[in-house]
């Protein structure tokens, strides 16, 4: 730890990630296999529940230079204030393991991108995962008959990664975070569009929790509900 500050650093062959993942299935007794690598790529996990088979990729989002220029001026200042683009982070990892889980579950098992947020000062939040999946919150506006310019509808815009033709072979994405410090915790965004769903009764165990965006209702933003 560096001026209350918490860094985890990779000291064996596996990433980040995939230690905390397996960390988090040991302790809720969770079973998983590692997938041998081949010459092609492979997601890197099974996932036993019960009967079901899913199949997981594990990513991780690690310091970048704003990252580690905010980090500076914390411990100079103890504020900082930085802006990124919402969800790009998210679309990142969505690009990097959408082929490998859609070859390899071929149609039949649910898949999960479990993506761990390795920055102290937390790269990620819900609606990263929301504008990445979903797309950007926006307005559609007109003019009126009397000039008045009007919102008539809103809604989610570009940049989206799901939708009913785009990446439906992805069940769900999953952020592993700790919060409180060392409190390990997993969010799991469900796709709506996902030809194979993974049933949250699945996952039931301490720590974590499932959503899935509300439905459309005209002139109101969708949010993540909690199943």
């Amino acid at each position: 730890m560096l001026g209350g500050i918490t860094f985890r650093l990779q000291m064996s062959s596996k990433t980040i990630s995939e230690i905390e993942f397996e960390r988090f299935c040991e302790d809720r007794e969770i079973r998983f296999k590692k997938i041998k690598e081949q010459d092609k790529k492979t997601p890197d996990y099974e996932i036993y529940l019960n009967d079901q088979i899913i199949i997981a990729e594990v990513k991780q989002t690690d310091p970048n230079y704003i990252d580690k220029e905010v980090l500076k001026t914390l411990r100079k200042k103890k504020v900082a204030s930085y802006w990124e683009e919402s969800g790009r982070r998210v679309r990142l990892k969505i690009d990097s393991a959408k082929k490998q889980l859609k070859e390899y579950s071929k149609g039949k098992y649910p898949t999960i991108l479990i993506v761990f947020d390795n920055v102290s000062i937390k790269s990620l939040d819900a609606i990263d995962f929301m504008t990445a999946m979903y797309g950007a919150e926006s307005a559609i506006i007109e003019r009126n008959l009397d000039g008045i310019i009007e919102i008539v509808d809103v809604g989610f815009g570009g940049k989206k990664k799901f939708t009913p033709d785009t990446n439906t072979s992805i069940s769900a994405i999953g952020w592993l975070y700790y919060y409180p410090k060392e409190v390990l915790n997993l969010s799991v965004y469900h796709n709506v569009y996902a030809k194979n769903p993974l049933d949250p009764n699945l996952m039931r165990c301490k720590n974590i929790k499932h959503y899935r965006v509300d439905p459309k209702n005209r002139g109101r933003f969708q949010h993540w509900k909690e199943l």
